[in-house]
C-alpha cells in the first residue's frame, strides 16, 4: 500500500482483505509511518472488519475502476435517473474516543471510479470540518454504488 496515505482506515481494510491480524496490520501501518493510538486502531480495525463481513466482495472491487454493471444496485424512483455512489467516511470523536462512520452521496449521470468518489468524500469532509465538530479523519471505504431507475 502507499505510504503517502496516512489514513488508518484505509490500512485497517487492506488488512482485513489481506487476512492480517489488527496487530499485524497495525505493525504494518507504523513502518509505512503511520501514527495512531491502539485504541483507535483497534476501534477502527473492528468498524472496518464488521462492515466487510456485511458487505462481502465490495471491498476487494478495484479502486481505480468504476463499478460495473454486475456491481450496481438498483432504486426505484418515480423520476430520477443516474448513479450514487456512497462512501462511508469514518472518523474519531476526539472528546469520546468513539469512531463514527460519516455516509457521503455523490451523485451523477455518469459512474466514476471508486478512488475518485473517496477522495472527494475526503475533500468534502475535510480536517477543517472534522476539527469543526471536534473529530479527527481516519480515512473512507467505498460501500456501493446504486442506479435510479424510474417506475421500476
Amino acid at each position: 500500500m502507499a505510504t503517502d496515505n496516512p489514513y488508518p482506515a484505509t490500512w485497517a481494510l487492506q488488512g482485513v482483505q489481506e487476512g492480517l491480524s489488527a496487530r499485524a496490520a497495525l505493525r504494518d501501518f507504523r513502518s509505512a509511518g503511520g501514527h495512531v493510538a491502539d485504541s483507535t486502531w483497534y476501534k477502527v480495525y473492528g468498524e472496518v472488519a464488521a462492515q466487510v463481513s456485511l458487505r462481502e466482495g465490495i471491498y476487494s472491487e478495484p479502486q481505480n475502476l468504476r463499478p460495473v454493471a454486475s456491481e450496481i444496485q438498483q432504486w426505484s424512483t418515480v423520476r430520477a435517473t443516474g448513479y450514487i455512489q456512497q462512501v462511508e467516511v469514518l472518523v474519531r470523536d476526539k472528546g469520546t474516543g468513539e469512531i463514527i462512520s460519516v455516509p457521503y452521496s455523490s451523485l451523477g449521470r455518469n459512474l466514476r471510479s471508486r478512488r475518485a468518489v473517496i477522495n472527494e468524500a475526503l475533500d468534502v469532509y475535510s480536517d477543517e470540518n472534522a476539527e469543526k465538530y471536534n473529530q479527527t479523519i481516519l480515512g473512507a471505504v467505498y460501500s456501493g454504488t446504486y442506479q435510479g431507475v424510474p417506475g421500476s
